[in-house]
């Protein structure tokens, strides 16, 4: 006789985000100037995550840029002072942009956007994986040939 095993799902989301941006020279290299070039990140993240957790997923955050250095001294041209050549906007880490000890204490599902390129990750995970996009404005959703890829409206 068959039993029914208890089944494990892990969704895992992914978001690749591409900003496509148009600087005006009049914007200099301030706080400023970093907070409206990081709100659409902030705003696909926050729809990432409730993505996720109405569906019981986990969130695979998207690779994060910053277009000013985070330090708590003074910086020079948004840049940390002895590095005055560093190029922005640069790749950076979680908590330059959101404070994930706080969402360890909330028990917000997450992981880094370098999670499934680790080869500690089982292949089952990585092969379960959804990737969901969304269509333009006024864009029906394109069909996939994929059942990993969902384009949502």
């Amino acid at each position: 006789m068959l039993t029914a095993l208890p089944l494990t799902l892990t969704l895992v989301l992914t978001l690749t985000l591409t900003l496509t941006l148009t600087l005006t020279l009049t914007l200099t290299l301030t706080l400023t100037r970093h907070m409206h070039m990081d709100a659409p990140q902030r705003q696909a993240v926050r729809d990432l995550l409730g993505l996720a957790t109405a569906v019981g997923g986990i969130m695979v955050l998207p690779k994060l840029w910053c277009h000013c250095d985070r330090y708590w001294g003074f910086l020079r041209k948004c840049r940390f002072p002895y590095v005055p050549n560093m190029a922005l906007p640069f790749n950076c880490p979680q908590d330059a942009l959101f404070d994930p000890m706080r969402w360890n204490s909330m028990k917000i599902k997450f992981r880094e956007h370098t999670f499934l390129d680790n080869a500690n990750v089982p292949a089952a995970l990585k092969e379960g994986t959804l990737t969901l996009t969304v269509a333009a404005a006024g864009v029906a959703a394109a069909p996939s040939s994929s059942p990993r890829h969902l384009e949502l409206l």
